[in-house]
């Protein structure tokens, strides 16, 4: 296996400074870079980080541009963007670098996320998410506008995945200086544009604890709310000819950088962003048929689903295409496998030791 540099980390954070601290703590020993943009009004005091961590205070920088920043920045082949609040296997984003860096059709690769709920940090309470499997289902050797419709489709997690840095760098540039709405549409992006420069392939370990918390999306959809199509969003014109710009950065002829645009808004529509999408999903009565085998899968497979929204989430996960083949999973995977057991352990050890900063 090559041997690859170790990933370049990347914190991008506002305004909560305890958990920067507890973070910085959890990759004390990392021996690549860690690199913190924060952009809270006042810097943090008595921030310890590793021997090659940096400290960037950004004050008013929006989320995306802190991305971007700390992207710049890095001096690795590969990086990843990490959360304040979730933990990353250092192991495992080093073996996401050595098939980045030995291959290079591969632009991102990704190992599998577990969930857990505040004061819940046990092996049976663990909800993984085996959705990231459905990148697998995209041929290797499909052209760059066959893989972003296919990972669009599929919307994989590959937000907080291991990328080339030189990818990272375009997809953070498209996306710092963009109105985000709080993060939506620039998230829904992210986990997609990667596929125009390459391929995103799965590393069988468990890769990233995150914690489970309720998100309130009601204020970022506003925008939306009275939309028929996203074309009519303000916005929609400037993401619209930007993402041409990147496709065609990627190769991909004028054609194809519309086609691109096309599939980014059917994927809108999709999402339920704007009034017509939503008219047009009213349920039927084989979807509740099919909302009740799913929760009735989830309740067989014991899979803890804390808080009551998160079960919801999952059941739509399942509804929404070929979803099935990792809930039934969920019991065996990942604690099979007595390293991801006993590093899930270590972490949730950690997460408890410092929950005051929570």
């Amino acid at each position: 296996m090559h041997e690859a540099a170790w990933p370049s980390i990347v914190i991008f954070t506002y305004r909560r400074h305890p958990l920067v601290r507890r973070i910085a703590e959890y990759y004390r020993g990392y021996e690549g870079e860690l690199i913190v943009v924060d952009g809270s009004p006042e810097p943090i005091e008595g921030l310890r980080l590793p021997a090659r961590g940096e400290y960037v205070h950004r004050p008013g920088m929006s989320g995306y541009s802190r991305i971007h920043d700390g992207i710049m920045r890095a001096t690795a082949p590969t990086c990843a963007l990490a959360a304040d609040d979730d933990f990353q296997s250092p192991d495992c984003l080093r073996a996401c670098a050595e098939v980045i860096e030995s291959d290079p059709g591969v632009v991102c690769a990704a190992g599998t996320t577990v969930y857990f709920a505040d004061g819940r940090r046990s092996v049976r309470d663990a909800v993984p998410d085996g959705a990231v499997e459905r990148i697998l289902a995209v041929p290797g050797d499909a052209p760059p506008l066959d893989r972003f419709r296919r990972t669009i489709a599929c919307a994989p997690q590959v937000y907080f995945a291991c990328i080339r840095t030189s990818a990272a760098r375009k997809v953070s540039g498209f996306l710092a200086d963009l109105p985000d709405e709080g993060g939506l549409v620039g998230e829904q992006l992210w986990t997609s544009l990667p596929a125009l420069f390459g391929r995103t392939v799965l590393v069988p370990r468990m890769q990233m604890c995150r914690r489970i918390g309720l998100r309130d999306y009601s204020g970022y959809l506003q925008p939306f709310k009275r939309l028929d199509d996203l074309a009519d969003w303000p916005h929609f014109g400037t993401y619209g000819r930007r993402l041409a710009m990147l496709a065609r950065d990627a190769g991909l002829g004028a054609d194809d950088a519309d086609r691109v645009v096309a599939s980014w808004r059917e994927f809108a529509a999709a999402t339920a962003l704007g009034e017509r999408a939503r008219r047009a999903a009213q349920p039927s009565d084989a979807g509740s048929r099919i909302r009740r085998t799913a929760r009735n899968l989830l309740q067989s497979a014991g899979v803890a689903v804390s808080p009551p929204a998160w079960r919801d989430r999952l059941e739509r996960t399942i509804c929404r295409g070929r979803a099935m083949r990792p809930v039934l999973r969920s019991r065996a995977y990942p604690w099979s496998d007595a390293a991801a057991r006993a590093e899930f352990e270590r972490i949730m050890a950690f997460d408890a030791h410092h929950a005051e900063c929570a």
